[in-house]
């Protein structure tokens, strides 16, 4: 039964000028497997690639490899096995190493690749080892969120749109029965016992997230060109919950907004990315601070127009941004 459906995937793909594959090594070996070839591979976010796994399979079923991507995203897990022999890196960052910009292997360094440079500064400076502010490609060195607003609507709303590229919603400056009751994490369940998740939801952060995307909305942006990625599921469920009490013409549109998980954003770009940092987001381990730091700065390369983060900057400071 296996090989049958291995033969009917060899099938499909060859019948097929171009086929597209969410990267996963599984997916690899599936390639692997089936003995598919391609003229050409081209892998986006590469630095997910690491060598002992990747490698061969890749070179197995092209002869031809373009890899773009930015190791110093992608912060991974390492054993001291993987030290000892030099395996903790990603093909990416060996091909960078081992070969440099003169060679002809070619690899591409997408820092700045379609990221507005006033988000990423913030994000270079905090995230990079340089701690500095890589140069912007030209092509987005001043873009804007004004740029693909609608004039004619955004001048009737009684609301202000925010259209900063980096918003910081600092909920710890907030104080009294409003910060008490609206803005205090709530915990819901316990959802996987054996690695110690919580679920948390939070109304205030809910809140100022539905009302930024109905803004958005209102005023020209495509809901699909909104990413407000899944930290909590509970905490999604009370968020789609308000935006249906206060502008249920409007809930259509919310429901198109990208809700995946982060892994699943992988080669996607949006105008507008929003990030609310939840409790069940608490480092306790430095793998744990390793994983918030990717996550981050993925986040920060998502965001083409405006990236916008909802939390208490103690929370931030403590979890994920290294002393310096």
């Amino acid at each position: 039964m296996h090989g049958l459906i291995d033969e009917e995937i060899n099938k499909f793909i060859k019948k097929r000028r171009f086929v597209f594959l969410t990267f996963s090594f599984s997916r690899l070996q599936l390639l692997e497997r089936i003995g598919v070839k391609f003229s050409g591979v081209i892998v986006d976010n590469a630095e997910r690639l690491n060598e002992q796994e990747n490698w061969h399979i890749i070179l197995k079923t092209s002869p031809f490899v373009r890899l773009f991507g930015d190791y110093c995203q992608y912060s991974k897990k390492e054993s001291n096995e993987q030290s000892k022999l030099d395996y903790n890196k990603s093909l990416l960052q060996r091909l960078d190493e081992d070969f440099g910009v003169d060679s002809n292997v070619n690899f591409h360094l997408n820092r700045q690749y379609t990221a507005n440079p006033a988000i990423r500064a913030w994000g270079d400076s905090v995230f990079y080892k340089e701690r500095k502010s890589i140069p912007a490609n030209k092509s987005v060195e001043k873009m804007n969120l004004n740029e693909i607003l609608k004039p004619n609507i955004k001048k009737n709303n009684k609301l202000k749109l925010v259209t900063e590229p980096l918003v910081l919603v600092d909920i710890s400056k907030l104080e009294g029965e409003w910060k008490e009751f609206m803005f205090e994490p709530e915990k819901v369940a316990s959802t996987n016992v054996q690695y110690n998740y919580e679920g948390y939801r939070n109304w205030g952060m809910a809140l100022i997230t539905a009302q930024h995307i109905n803004l958005l909305i209102q005023n020209g942006i495509d809901p699909e060109e909104i990413a407000c990625p899944l930290s909590s599921f509970y905490h999604h469920l009370i968020l789609e919950k308000i935006f249906g009490i206060l502008w249920p013409y409007n809930l259509y549109k919310f429901k198109r907004i990208c809700i995946s998980v982060q892994r699943m954003l992988t080669g996607l770009h949006f105008s507008v990315y929003i990030r609310a940092f939840l409790d069940n987001e608490f480092a306790s381990t430095e793998n744990d601070h390793l994983r918030l730091l990717t996550n981050w700065n993925f986040g920060l390369s998502k965001a083409k127009y405006q990236f916008m983060l909802i939390s208490d900057s103690n929370n931030l400071k403590n979890n994920c941004i290294p002393s310096k």
